[in-house]
């Protein structure tokens, strides 16, 4: 039996350690890289051919550490000049961002050029705060126009709505909008009302299709079926469309 210590010696593999070559003399101010052979400059320093030179580091940054670009960066709450790192000017009613290079206005403030002017919701409105800023929005009954609150003239035969509409209101079911008014909609055979502002205020039937202000009754050709929108015709399978009739393919 061997000795425990031999054969602790065998169980346990060699382990190679790369070092530093003691020929290789390290420049002042550097350090030897992490992996693989060579070197690299301190933090605050930069290679000059085989050399480390000092970074002149303005006041208020701090030193990146990285071999490119001009090894510092202005800290929070500054703003990068030619050599210089200069203060964000952050104005009234305004607070530095969480970025540290630019400023945000307080809520109820939006921006003007670099000043927060105060914004105040207009009679029969209220603030909306929005991403982008402060929007306006106002009560029931009343649109926004030129910054102000104004009543919403509904006209006869219309409803006020909270859909996209430029005037607030949208003709009734079988009236469609002519201007500032509501006309009726003559509606013609195998079609109904819809209430659509876009649309001229009447469907067809399913079965039929608009065509010159009527419903024109689809033709079905052999071997074919209404659409889904029922408005037109698609061939059964395995027959294809070719022209105005289905055709079986060939084999």
């Amino acid at each position: 039996m061997l000795p425990f210590a031999l054969t602790t010696a065998l169980a346990v593999p060699p382990v190679f350690v790369h070092a530093q070559s003691d020929s290789e003399v390290l420049p002042t101010n550097s350090h030897a890289k992490q992996y693989g052979e060579g070197w690299d400059c301190d933090r605050g320093y930069r290679r000059s051919e085989e050399t480390c030179v000092e970074i002149d580091i303005p006041e208020y940054a701090y030193a990146t550490g990285r071999s490119y670009g001009s090894g510092w960066e202005c800290g929070h709450g500054y703003l990068r000049g030619d050599e210089s790192c200069d203060a964000v000017v952050v104005p009234a009613n305004a607070y530095l961002a969480s970025t540290g290079d630019r400023w945000r206005c307080e809520r109820l403030y939006r921006r003007m050029g670099e000043i927060c002017e105060a914004v105040s919701a207009p009679e029969n409105g209220y603030l909306i705060e929005q991403y982008s800023g402060l929007t306006i929005g106002c009560d029931w009954g009343y649109r926004v126009e030129q910054g102000d609150c104004v009543s919403i003239d509904v006209p006869t035969n219309a409803r006020l709505t909270n859909r996209r509409s430029e005037f607030g209101w949208v003709c009734l079911r079988g009236y469609r909008a002519k201007g500032d008014t509501c006309e009726q909609v003559a509606i013609p055979e195998n079609a109904y009302s819809v209430e659509d502002i876009r649309s001229i205020g009447w469907k067809c039937e399913r079965g039929f299709r608009a065509l010159s202000g009527a419903c024109q009754e689809i033709d079905l050709p052999e071997n074919a079926h209404l659409n889904r929108m029922g408005d037109g015709w698609d061939c059964n399978r395995p027959y294809t469309r070719e022209q105005n009739q289905c055709v079986a393919e060939l084999p």
